[in-house]
């Protein structure tokens, strides 16, 4: 069985508040860790830097096991981590100074999980975003954050771009304007997930529908180290506002994040990193609630291809 790495994290316990993430108007070159999900230098108290993954779908920053004891981080305490196995308590550190860029997060407390798990030395999580917004330029390999009320306001103001409106639950932005054929689905933005992950709804009405073909046995690992079984399936006629992707591949399995976000019932999907990276950018505005997707205007870029027509 091939087995798809995911890290969807949720985590609640002995954490504390995280600081604000890097000022306004401040780019950050990013790479990408061997799932191809977006990777951040991340300094940590003036020590560094090391590679961090940029996860909208975790709840906190978390380090990784080894770079905490190579930083000599005294473990301060417990913390539950829900991945899409389950949930399990790990110990937590208290990380004196992160920083993106130039400006600190102070005395952060951060589980700790394996760095194998985790596909890089840490995670930024979403705790520090609800009041700001981030732009990932794909084609520039930089993201942006900044305070909502200093954003660009997001608008569909040229052919090549659509705007989204979402809700929030749990700190995530769940997108309403979205369909596979004729049905409605939920979306939720994951940047920590290197593969789209429907749920046992979406892949009824896949499946029902015709638009979803070659249903092959994987599994998908976790970030904590657990695993759960799920199928493969390339989904066609699949759309994003006025976006129609073809010949996406998308993972179906219960996971337990779509029972916490409410979604268990209807046709729900995590929008992972291999539908992202079809777009030119994705900005993504938690205070407004909206996200921008912008469509490449030509084929110039390898991974636009999953992108059908914008109509």
């Amino acid at each position: 069985m091939n087995a798809w790495a995911i890290a969807v994290l949720l985590v609640a316990g002995t954490t504390e508040p995280v600081s604000p993430p890097p000022a306004a108007n401040e780019a950050v070159d990013f790479g990408a860790d061997k799932s191809q999900r977006m990777t951040v230098p991340v300094s940590i108290d003036g020590q560094g830097p090391f590679n961090f993954v940029v996860d909208t779908g975790a709840e906190r920053t978390v380090l990784s096991e080894e770079l905490a004891n190579t930083l000599g981080l005294g473990r301060t305490g417990t913390a539950e981590v829900h991945s899409i196995s389950g949930a399990q308590r790990f110990q937590t550190v208290t990380v004196p100074s992160l920083s993106v860029t130039s400006t600190p997060v102070r005395n952060v407390q951060a589980p700790l999980l394996k760095r194998g798990n985790l596909g890089a030395e840490g995670l930024l999580g979403i705790d520090s975003l609800q009041s700001k917004a981030i732009l990932i330029d794909f084609a520039q390999q930089k993201i942006m954050v900044t305070p909502a009320s200093k954003a660009p306001e997001l608008n569909a103001d040229e052919g090549d771009t659509i705007v989204i409106r979402a809700r929030s639950r749990l700190g995530r932005l769940i997108l309403a304007d979205a369909a596979v054929g004729e049905r409605k689905i939920a979306v939720v933005i994951d940047t920590g997930a290197e593969h789209s992950v429907g749920n046992l709804a979406m892949r009824k009405a896949a499946v029902k529908r015709g638009k979803a073909m070659l249903l092959i046995p994987t599994t998908l690992q976790d970030v904590a180290g657990g695993s759960v079984p799920a199928e493969i399936a390339v989904v066609n006629d699949m759309r994003l506002g006025s976006v129609t992707l073809t010949g996406m591949p998308i993972a179906f399995a219960d996971l337990p994040v779509f029972r916490q976000l409410g979604l268990d019932k209807r046709p729900a999907m995590l929008l992972g990193m291999n539908t992202l990276r079809a777009f030119n950018q994705v900005a993504v505005d938690f205070a407004t609630k909206k996200v921008r997707f912008v469509v490449p205007g030509d084929s110039s870029r390898e991974d636009a291809t999953q992108l059908a027509s914008a109509e």
